[in-house]
């Protein structure tokens, strides 16, 4: 499955919430810096893959954020950020993570 198909897929789900792929672009004395990645949604997530591994991961509605950030973090090797329509913006889902994303997409629509 590539980045852009998986998003998309996600976004049919979870119509409310959004999920955004992030890579380490460079460490710096005050942090790490890190890229969105665009251009590469093309990419399937076996080629970015750095693990030896052929897990997959589950989502459901009960799945919560930070779980779901994690585990891609941790088979991928990519950062993930769940994010949550809010009117015409997108919060970062933060301060929330311990929410499920069925709760998350439910907040995002009763603010929509």
């Amino acid at each position: 499955m590539t980045l852009n198909s998986f998003q998309e897929e996600f976004n049919a789900i979870f119509p409310y919430l959004r999920i955004d792929f992030f890579v380490i672009s460079k460490m710096t004395s005050s942090g790490v810096k890190t890229q969105k990645i665009t251009e590469k949604n093309d990419r399937t997530f076996g080629e970015i893959r750095k693990k030896d591994s052929t897990s997959t991961i589950e989502i459901t509605l009960e799945t919560i954020v930070s779980d779901l950030e994690n585990q891609i973090e941790n088979e991928y090797s990519i950062s993930a950020q769940i994010y949550r329509s809010s009117g015409r913006m997108w919060l970062e889902t933060t301060l929330t993570d311990s929410w499920t994303l069925e709760e998350q997409n439910k907040q995002g629509e009763s603010l929509s």
